[in-house]
């Protein structure tokens, strides 16, 4: 089995959706990847204890991708301290291991399982390392196969109880029982994973629903891997923008369960283009008057001041007709060639982009490609955010993108 830890984007396109789960089947996911909080979330959300059904577009299918990529995997804390842990760089059997780099390890000695070697993911190697300042200095020793070296360091470090405090170690285990550490972490760190942000999104979209009638929420995209998930949720009704194309109002989730945020809610306004309405670029809107609203908390907040700060989040969704007119005055001091110009300009200085041979492939093709009015060049962004490309890459598209559209 394939250990891929890359963000994928899940396609809706061509999937027949009952566009409904419910509320017993959605649960059943939380409490399978996450018990810490199933009772916070029962009691909040569902009191009576009856099973209902939550009508949303796509979120049956949102559902079975979430299930496939967290059933992959055994997620497991682990509390150690300095004692009970070493680490080394592994090299090949019958390989010589000095001046490769080589994978590093984790083994911990005081598990149930007992020895667990773990292969350091992500950057769980730094964010160990990183409390005595020598993250950059393991970094060079690994790349050089430096295991006796490392092993002088952890000697002076891991055996000094004033100098390492127990910490939370992230751990995964495969069903082939390989281990993974994914992240390291303060004892005070709270598990709001990618199970339970799902959750508990289409538990508030839900509740707004069942409060305010009528508006057809539909889960437009989805991106994720076991610790990471970015969902954006829009409603139904489309605002004609002159003749330029639609807008719709949405709000985006992201959760990054390895990093310092837990939650961003973000609201965003979504330019579809007048071509073909199904091609469409999520716009990063940061201006006041843009009507951008975002709502982040940290991962050490408390699961009840999380719910107070999102409880009323989809109030948010508000009318986008003062955006529409001020968005259209500034579209007509725009060149769409310029606009074009000034996105492949950012791409062509970003090393990471214009080596992806997909986003070379549209923006920077070979023949001279003429982008001569705003539905082509909106077609193309939609194009970008379709790709089939790892998401961090398409992250930073949209950034460009929105930075050159955007009112400033």
């Amino acid at each position: 089995m394939e250990h891929n830890f890359n963000t994928k984007s899940i396609s809706f396109v061509d999937k027949k959706s009952n566009n409904s789960i419910s509320f017993q089947q959605l649960t059943k996911l939380f409490s399978d990847y996450n018990d810490d909080y199933l009772n916070d979330i029962l009691n909040r959300f569902n009191p009576d204890g009856l099973d209902f059904n939550i009508n949303i577009e796509n979120v049956d299918i949102a559902f079975d991708a979430v299930n496939k990529v967290l059933s992959k995997y055994e997620f497991i804390n682990h509390l150690c301290n300095g004692e009970n842990l070493k680490t080394f760089i592994l090299a090949d059997e019958n390989e010589d291991l000095e001046g490769k780099a080589k994978d590093f390890y984790f083994q911990f000695n005081d598990h149930e399982e007992s020895p667990i070697n773990a292969k350091a993911i992500y950057n769980s190697k730094d964010q160990f390392y990183d409390v005595i300042k020598l993250a950059n200095h393991i970094n060079y020793l690994r790349k050089n196969g430096m295991n006796k070296e490392l092993q002088e360091i952890n000697a002076i470090w891991l055996t000094k109880s004033k100098l390492f405090k127990e910490r939370k170690f992230k751990l995964l285990k495969s069903k082939n029982s390989l281990w993974f550490l994914r992240a390291v972490n303060s004892s005070k760190f709270k598990e709001y994973g990618t199970a339970f942000t799902f959750v508990y999104t289409i538990l508030l979209l839900n509740e707004y629903e069942n409060n305010n009638k009528g508006n057809n929420f539909k889960i437009e995209s989805l991106d994720l891997n076991e610790s990471k998930i970015s969902m954006v949720i829009s409603q139904g009704v489309m605002k004609k923008l002159g003749e330029i194309g639609f807008l719709k109002s949405s709000i985006e989730m992201t959760n990054n369960d390895l990093g310092k945020e837990s939650f961003v809610f973000t609201q965003k306004i979504t330019l579809y283009s007048k071509d073909n309405s199904d091609i469409n670029f999520p716009l990063n809107f940061k201006k006041q008057n843009a009507k951008t609203v975002a709502i982040r908390v940290s991962h050490q907040t408390g699961i009840k001041t999380l719910d107070e700060k999102f409880s009323t989040l989809f109030n948010e969704f508000t009318s986008i007709d003062e955006f529409e007119k001020e968005y259209l005055e500034f579209l007509k001091t725009k060149d769409p060639k310029g606009l074009f110009s000034a996105i492949i300009q950012k791409i062509s200085n970003s090393p990471t982009l214009r080596n992806c041979n997909e986003i070379k492939d549209l923006f920077l093709p070979k023949t001279n490609l003429i982008v001569d009015n705003l539905s082509k060049l909106i077609n193309i962004c939609g194009k970008a955010d379709q790709l089939d490309i790892d998401y961090d890459l398409k992250y930073k598209v949209r950034e460009i993108i929105s930075e050159v559209l955007i009112i400033k």
